[in-house]
């Protein structure tokens, strides 16, 4: 599933070789979804958005056959390498939050529901904080939770 807010993907959704991967592309800005495969017991969610500099929309890719990178063209005739974040940076960093607040209301055009949630912000292996003000992330909130 598309989840709401997500780019459509009408050009192309792509699986990497060992399936653990799906690149997804759509819409004129030129911005492709890099998403995990749902597995048993695990919902599928972004790791990376890739976007150019020039915005021009992605209309082909492939990823390489030891999932190191991946090629995309575009409409521009450009041909872009993006390299593929190693497995350990989004599958084994799986942070707890605790919900502070949720709000009572769904905004109708969107399906949003505005939430709080205090989580602790871990280093990596550099001693940079994983979550940065500012960027956008993803919760996935596990129902058997």
């Amino acid at each position: 599933a598309n989840p709401t807010g997500a780019s459509q993907f009408t050009t192309f959704a792509q699986y990497s070789p060992d399936g653990q991967l799906i690149l997804t592309a759509g819409g004129e800005e030129g911005r492709m979804q890099l998403w995990t495969s749902p597995g048993q017991g695990r919902r599928g969610f972004e790791v990376r958005q890739l976007v150019a500099a020039e915005r021009s929309p992605a209309t082909a890719c492939a990823f390489a056959p030891d999932n190191s990178f991946i090629v995309t063209g575009n409409r521009d005739r450009q041909v872009l390498v993006w390299p593929v974040p190693p497995a350990k940076d989004y599958l084994d960093t799986r942070l707890i939050a605790e919900i502070t607040n949720v709000e009572p209301f769904v905004e109708t055009a969107s399906r949003h529901v505005r939430l709080s949630a205090e989580i602790k912000n871990p280093l990596d292996d550099k001693g940079r904080p994983l979550l940065l003000p500012g960027n956008t992330v993803t919760l996935v909130i596990d129902p058997a939770q």
